[in-house]
Parts: C-alpha cells; structure tokens; sequence
C-alpha cells in the first residue's frame, strides 16, 4: 500500500511539473494563466529534484515508470530551453566592458520603494553609497517625493510624477534631461517617462517604465502590460541612435511579451549570458523572479550589475554600469519573426494603441 501512495504521489508531482512547463504555451492572457510564466525556475527546481528522486519510489521500472521518468525529464528540459540564456555558459548580449571606443559611462540604479514602505532614510543611504548618476524610482507617492528633495542638490536635472496608486515614478539625473515626455499610454493611473540623456554630449533615447501587472488585484489580463511593452518595441524598431528602456516591467525575461519586444525592437537584455537577477520577492527566497529590467541597444557595453537589498521594499534595487560605445564595434542583429509581429499587432489592437503613441 505505501507503494502505491508513493506512486500516487509521483504521478500528482509530475503532472505538477508539467504544468509549470507548458501552461505558459497557452494563448490565454488572464492573470492565472500568466501567472506560470513567472515559476520557471521553481518548475526547473522542482523537476530536477523530483527526477532525482523519482526511481526510489518506483517499482520494476516498467513501461508506465519510464513514461513518468520521460515525463519529468521533458519538463527539466523545457524549463531549461527557456532559463539557459540567463547563466554564465550563454553568450552574452552585452559585451563586457573593454575600455575600447569608449565614448562616455554612467550608472543606473532602478528602485522600487513599495509606496507604503516608510524606510526613507535606508534609500537615501544606499543610493549614497551607489552614487548613480540616473536613478529611477517607482512607487513614489507624496511622502516619498517629499523625503526624495534631499536629493536635488546631487541631482539637478528631475522628473517627478508621485501618486497614490503605486505607480508613481522619480527620475534623478546628474546629466541633462531633454525632450521630457510623460504618458500614459494605456492605463490612467500608470505612468511612463521619456526622455532624451545627455551623456556628455552623446545623446541617449531613454524609457522608464512600470506598467500593471496581471493579477486579480491589479488587471485581470496581461493585455495592458504586454500592449505598452509592444507599442514601445514597435517605436524603437527602426531607430538606429542609442536607446535604453528600464524599469520595474512586472513580468519576467522569458515570456513571450518580452521576448517578442527584444525581437522586434532590437534591444538586448543585460541579464543574458550573466545571472537571473531576482529581483522580487525581497523576501522570500523560494518566490524570487526577475522582474526589474535593463535594456539597451546594441551601443552599449556592460561594466557591472548587481543587486541591493533595501530597507523595507519588496524589490531588490538593481544598478547597472554601463558604457556608450562608438559605432565601430556595433553590428544589428535583430531577430524579428513575422509571428512576433502578428503577436505585437493582435495585442496593441485589443488596447487601441500604436506605436505612434509612444514618443521619439
């Protein structure tokens, strides 16, 4: 009898892996279904340690046993299909910095404060000892916007959109903000920043944004979060100058939205070939994702990124060094398919929104 309970149990854990390894090919944008684009790497935990262990609970090894082993060996390999490309044996999309045709640097540091955290001080500590020349902070509200004008002195040149419905966004820069655009270009309640950045005379295209998640709480679909990420990949896919796109994009780097706006749009992830970057949740390990970005386009090479703990946030912050570098060392290779497209246009048609919509 414990042997049958034993096989029981087996049979409910692999059709458990499974799941976590094929839900996300479903075409369904409701927030449950999304929601398994996010456990991958707790999917590929699980399959791995289940297919360890699997043949001690197993009888004779019959053709029912090797179908189950087959089973969790294939959702081991579709998890890994999808995670490889974010640890140290892939290539990288960003080089490494090599000090070559270097036109200028600077450091990015993105911040989720969580609105109703009242660690003021703990921000204000680490970002002095970072010392980013950006800073993108998200979930500002009034309090937090009245605890951040200590930094004006540091940061001369600012964008402020506090509000009380955790999207609010700050932009700190100790370089020169042009052609500052704020919108919202889906949702009312949630902003997105565009801006031009002066890196010492070389000008950067830059976007920050954070847009709502799936959730029960938030929308009960992907559609606006993947329409505003589309709409921008759409914009960008045909500019040739430097771009950088960052932010707190509630979604994580191997599902189809976001692979589909590195494709089209041409933009690379500084995550490839290097680390996951979990991001959230601060704190609890077992449900980490990363979900806070940095994209660049193929002008840029990567100095350092890394992850810091902050005070009261359910969000590691991240910085991300990173160096413009002149156009003798760049070569395009985007990877736009015909159904990446079809996908972007289906999804911006739903919301009503173009990449016309999105500033230069």
């Amino acid at each position: 009898m414990p042997f049958v309970d034993s096989q029981i149990y087996l049979s409910v854990l692999t059709a458990v892996v499974l799941m976590f390894a094929l839900m996300p090919y479903i075409e369904r944008r409701i927030w449950w279904v999304r929601a398994f684009d996010f456990v991958r790497i707790q999917g590929l935990v699980l399959a791995l340690l289940l297919l360890m262990v699997a043949p001690f609970f197993l009888g004779l090894l019959t053709a029912v046993d090797f179908l189950m082993l087959g089973l969790i060996a294939t959702g081991l390999g579709v998890q890994i299909y999808y995670l490889f490309p974010y640890t140290r044996w892939h290539k990288k999309e960003v080089a490494d910095f090599n000090e070559v045709n270097c036109q200028s640097q600077f450091k990015l540091m993105l911040s989720n404060v969580l609105m109703k955290n009242e660690q003021y001080a703990a921000l204000l500590d680490l970002i002095e000892a970072q010392q980013p020349d950006v800073l993108v902070c998200m979930e500002t509200n009034q309090q937090w916007h009245k605890a951040l004008q200590k930094l004006h002195r540091d940061y001369p040149h600012r964008i402020c959109e506090p509000n009380e419905k955790m999207y609010g966004m700050h932009v700190f820069s100790k370089f020169p903000l042009n052609d500052i655009q704020v919108k919202h270009l889906v949702q009312d309640k949630v902003p997105s920043i565009h801006v031009r950045l002066d890196l010492n005379g070389s000008p950067v295209l830059a976007h920050f944004m954070h847009p709502a998640p799936p959730s029960p709480s938030e929308n009960d679909e992907s559609t606006e979060r993947d329409a505003e990420l589309l709409a921008l990949a759409r914009k960008l896919k045909n500019m040739t100058e430097p771009l950088l796109m960052a932010g707190d994009l509630n979604d994580v780097p191997w599902s189809k939205p976001l692979r589909a706006f590195k494709n089209i749009s041409g933009m690379h992830d500084v995550r490839v070939g290097r680390r996951f970057l979990n991001t959230f949740h601060a704190s609890i390990p077992l449900l980490r994702w990363p979900l806070d970005h940095v994209f660049v386009s193929r002008h840029f090479q990567l100095i350092a990124l890394q992850r810091h703990r902050l005070k009261g946030s359910d969000h590691f912050s991240v910085t991300a060094e990173l160096a413009l570098v002149t156009e003798a060392d760049l070569a395009d290779d985007r990877n736009a398919q015909a159904k990446d497209r079809s996908y972007a246009d289906k999804v911006m048609k739903d919301q009503d929104i173009s990449e016309k919509d999105v500033p230069k």
